[in-house]
């Protein structure tokens, strides 16, 4: 079942078109990565698709329902975001925090917190392992572990449409894999996933699928397998990419040729 059905999608910031004529759907269980370009429309896409941004042409579906007709407060029930660049001011706890994921749940006329709620939040967690910073200010704690507070709060929004803005940009490679296995596991549970990644060898080796974005246009939509590619790459990012197959697992590791180091070696002949 379509989770997402975008068809003939634009979307503007002004008088710039930002995402051109851009199609695809996204079914229920499915892992997408999205990658392309600093600025070549992956943040904005994610953005439409929940009616953060508005479109000017096309139409989103949502289960089959145009997007438009949602509130903004029933559409947030069905799915949960984390976006990039989040920096937290107000000292709250962590358990706190985590808590404000239930609001689209909540009714305004709710004075205490309920049971279920409460259940949920412990539950996600633990499910997180940052259970042990439940008393901690959100202030207090490091990258990483926010990065993992804003993951849980979303989870508890909800935990069967996740949709990720470069959840893994700046931390080290533990966090990262933290974050990443967490997420893989929730897939292999059924929730659907939507991320966008600038770390190719996390993209090949957690998605099932890859839309690569260039100037607002969707380039390629395939399977990682078969964008492990260098000329792929290279039409991508315009830059040439080595590709190493590793043997007996199937997998690809992609690392950036050393393009000055040719230049100058070329030089030098």
């Amino acid at each position: 079942m379509n989770v997402f059905s975008v068809d003939s999608l634009n979307v503007c910031y002004g008088n710039n078109i930002v995402l051109k004529d851009i199609s695809f759907n996204i079914d229920e269980g499915e892992f997408v990565g999205v990658i392309g370009h600093n600025g070549c429309g992956k943040s904005t896409l994610l953005k439409t698709l929940i009616g953060m941004k508005k479109h000017s042409a096309g139409q989103v579906l949502f289960y089959g329902k145009d997007t438009n007709n949602f509130s903004a407060k029933e559409f947030a029930k069905n799915y949960s975001w984390v976006g990039q660049g989040f920096e937290e001011k107000i000292p709250l706890s962590v358990f706190d925090f985590v808590f404000l994921g239930r609001f689209p749940h909540t009714s305004s006329f709710d004075i205490f917190r309920k049971d279920d709620d409460l259940k949920k939040v412990c539950d996600v967690l633990e499910v997180c392992g940052i259970e042990y910073l439940s008393a901690k200010k959100i202030t207090e704690i490091s990258g990483g572990e926010l990065r993992l507070a804003q993951i849980a709060a979303s989870l508890v929004q909800n935990d069967k449409l996740l949709i990720l803005d470069e959840p893994v940009a700046y931390l080290d490679p533990a966090y990262a894999a933290k974050i990443m296995n967490l997420l893989k596991n929730l897939h292999r549970k059924g929730s659907t996933i939507i991320i966008v990644l600038h770390e190719l060898n996390i993209a090949f080796e957690y998605c099932d699928r890859i839309i690569a974005f260039k100037n607002g246009n969707i380039l390629y939509d395939d399977v990682c397998e078969n964008l492990a590619d260098a000329k792929k790459l290279y039409n991508i990012f315009d830059i040439d990419f080595g590709i190493t197959h590793l043997k007996g697992s199937g997998k690809s590791l992609v690392f950036i040729e050393n393009t000055f180091s040719n230049a100058s070696n070329k030089k030098s002949r």
